[in-house]
């Protein structure tokens, strides 16, 4: 749900739009959450609590957050990896999102419902 995020962001970093809202605070994981939480009111430890809290706090948000379809698409991901590999020779800086895991096998893991 974060890749719409990344993809307005990397856009923006890219000099090629406007700097997206931050509707969630940037945690990729229940310690740096837990970073975040006394700015809002919530127990910094006990990870389950501290969980339950912030995600109450950001319900109205987390329910905003949809998957970008196109962003799943095998075309869109070679054609960013053919990118992330061309030299920028003079160029500015170039930064490219790749909407892809690593894996042992190509597929797809779904999470959730």
């Amino acid at each position: 749900l974060i890749q719409p995020f990344d993809e307005s962001f990397v856009s923006f970093l890219n000099k090629q739009g406007p700097k997206p809202p931050l509707l969630v605070p940037p945690a990729g994981s229940s310690r740096h959450l837990a970073s975040f939480a006394s700015r809002f009111g919530c127990p910094v430890s006990g990870d389950e609590k501290m969980r339950q809290c912030m995600f109450k706090v950001f319900e109205g948000p987390l329910a905003q957050l949809k998957p970008d379809p196109r962003l799943d698409d095998i075309v869109l991901i070679n054609e960013r990896l053919a990118e992330a590999q061309r030299p920028l020779g003079d160029a500015a800086d170039r930064f490219t999102f790749i909407p892809a895991a690593v894996g042992a096998a190509d597929g797809k893991l779904k999470l959730g419902q």
